[in-house]
């Protein structure tokens, strides 16, 4: 893919998304990610980053519902968006697992300044989707 100031976001089968059975009704689906950033550094995080979901794992198109925003939040430094529509899609088999991406939305704002620690981190707090469902 061609995104330079974007970050890509995949769900692995640890995340526990593909165990969740079609008839599932997402609730809640909250990402947290947490960002490496300290009061003082010469570029502070944007404050919202538009969300948007891969079509296909072969190209670049991408599906947005227009209204997902990851927000940060200065106190936690962390972004955090409710994914719950594009998860219900996924789970319901509408829409295929192929990566989430992240856009800033202030101009002059890349995410070339947002560090965001990693699940494999050592030095800060992990990413984390918490996802709250009942079966139908």
């Amino acid at each position: 893919n061609n995104f330079k100031t974007d970050v890509v976001i995949i769900f692995d089968e640890m995340s526990g998304l593909n165990s969740l059975s079609k008839k599932a009704i997402i609730h809640k689906a909250i990402l947290t990610l947490p960002v490496d950033y300290s009061p003082g550094d010469a570029f502070e995080p944007g404050t919202e980053l538009s969300v948007a979901l891969f079509t296909n794992n072969t190209d670049s198109t991408l599906v947005s519902d227009g209204t997902t925003l990851a927000l940060y939040d200065a106190g936690k430094n962390q972004f955090t968006a409710d994914l719950r529509n594009y998860i219900q899609h996924i789970v319901q088999g509408e829409i295929e697992n192929n990566g989430f991406i992240f856009s800033p939305l202030l101009f002059g704002t890349t995410l070339d300044r947002i560090s965001f620690f990693g699940a494999n981190s050592t030095n800060g707090a992990k990413p984390t989707l918490n996802i709250i469902y009942t079966e139908h």
